[in-house]
């Protein structure tokens, strides 16, 4: 009896020694057919970790990786939200990292407002023609793990910029204004705006710089009083030399 219950206790041991180390080859395969761009296949090989109940955390994050880069983004939001509730004593880098690809999938499906609140720090609107082959304008979108206020910085950064052949360049100058811009954080008219969650929301979550920031209006100004009495003046001219007109044809008739 008593060996046949150590024959059954070996045999337990063997299985789950099996089962780790089955679990942890699993995991090593799904990272492999990562490098291979083989999204499919590391899906499931993670799925084969996460069913035997090993390395939960950081299987479903690998997992919302692999489903992340075939853009499944709905199956990528909820293997990274699976990752975070699965920490029992979380690494705090690790937990941010897991967050911060959560906000990237949110931001590509569309889930603007769940990112902006915790994760999108600033956008900064570049000057047009920066890049060789296209004229569009371009901007950064900064995203910050470790966010501690749900505030957002808009910098209109479209004039920061010199004009070389065809094309705009930042100078380092431009760059330093751009970074000094952003570290302050504060209201810079016709340049800077730092919009609260809720204005963005009341935008419909809208993330152009536009929105937030007013343009400087760069018109000539037009004194309207001044305006209308030079016309005045005109009509009042134009009158005399009217009459003049009208007097000589009146002569020239006689």
């Amino acid at each position: 009896m008593r060996k046949e219950v150590l024959a059954v206790g070996c045999a337990l041991m063997v299985f789950c020694g099996c089962g780790k180390n089955n679990a942890a080859q699993h995991y090593e395969s799904g990272w492999v057919a990562m490098e291979k761009k083989d999204y499919t296949t590391a899906v499931n090989e993670f799925q084969q970790v996460i069913d035997q109940n090993s390395r939960l955390a950081e299987s479903y994050r690998a997992e919302g990786i692999a489903y992340y880069s075939e853009k499944a983004y709905p199956e990528a939001i909820a293997a990274f939200s699976r990752s975070l509730n699965n920490m029992d004593d979380p690494d705090k880098e690790f937990k941010k990292d897991v967050q911060f690809y959560l906000a990237q999938a949110r931001m590509d499906y569309g889930e603007v407002d769940k990112a902006i609140d915790n994760f999108i720090d600033c956008i900064i609107q570049l000057p047009s023609n920066l890049f060789f082959g296209t004229s569009i304008a371009t901007c950064i979108m900064v995203m910050k793990k470790n966010k501690t206020n749900n505030r957002t910085l808009f910098i209109d950064a479209s004039n920061e910029c010199v004009k070389v052949t065809n094309n705009n360049k930042l100078t380092p100058e431009n760059i330093d204004r751009i970074v000094d811009i952003f570290t302050k954080r504060e209201e810079v008219e016709h340049i800077a705006h730092l919009a609260s969650y809720d204005e963005v929301k009341e935008n419909d979550f809208n993330l152009s710089v536009s929105t937030y920031v007013e343009a400087e209006d760069t018109r000539e100004k037009i004194d309207i009083v001044k305006l209308n009495a030079e016309i005045k003046e005109i009509v009042a001219r134009e009158q005399v030399l009217r009459d003049e007109i009208d007097k000589i044809i009146a002569e020239i008739e006689v």
